[in-house]
């Protein structure tokens, strides 16, 4: 579901693209990656807002995106989930977006920042495994240089946007190493 401001025909055009690549498109390959859904939304923060269980997405004006979790007392997970999106972005985000909400539907063995890069090289990752070769954008790629840039840093570290970038092992594993 996608709540936008009531009175905006340009964003009821909008929320109908995003509900449809999401729907044919994303949540079917990370539901078959993943083997399993986020889970039901938006119950311990919002109450009844969202109206239902689906996954709501909410039509803001933030800088880009970002999903919103909850988790009772407890930073191991599992995560309820929603998303903020400023309509101007791309597809690709969406799809990094969604991949959080689908990772936060898994409980983490370690602590609340050890899995950090992980999270984000991994929702990085699904832009290049959901569009492969079909999506023209440079959305996926910029992040790169945070990474090469610093050769000496771990692959875990959390530095000037190096955990997006560590997308790259990802993509190695599955597109050059075939793991």
């Amino acid at each position: 579901r996608v709540h936008y401001p009531a009175g905006s025909p340009a964003l009821a055009g909008t929320a109908a693209s995003i509900v449809s690549e999401a729907e044919n498109v994303i949540w079917p390959k990370l539901t078959g990656l993943m083997g399993r859904e986020p889970l039901p939304d938006c119950l311990l923060i919002c109450g009844d807002f969202g109206g239902s269980s689906r996954y709501d997405i909410y039509l803001v004006t933030v800088v880009g995106a970002r999903v919103r979790a909850e988790s009772p007392n407890d930073c191991r997970g599992p995560w309820t989930t929603f998303m903020e999106l400023n309509p101007a972005k791309s597809f690709a985000t969406l799809a990094h977006e969604l991949m959080h909400s689908f990772v936060r539907a898994f409980p983490r063995a370690g602590g609340c920042d050890e899995y950090r890069w992980l999270n984000e090289a991994t929702a990085q990752w699904a832009e290049d495994y959901i569009y492969k070769k079909t999506y023209n954008s440079t959305d996926e790629h910029f992040v790169l240089a945070d990474f090469l840039d610093h050769p000496r840093q771990p692959l875990e570290s959390v530095l000037k946007n190096h955990e997006y970038g560590a997308y790259i092992f990802l993509f190695y594993l599955t597109r050059v190493a075939g793991v």
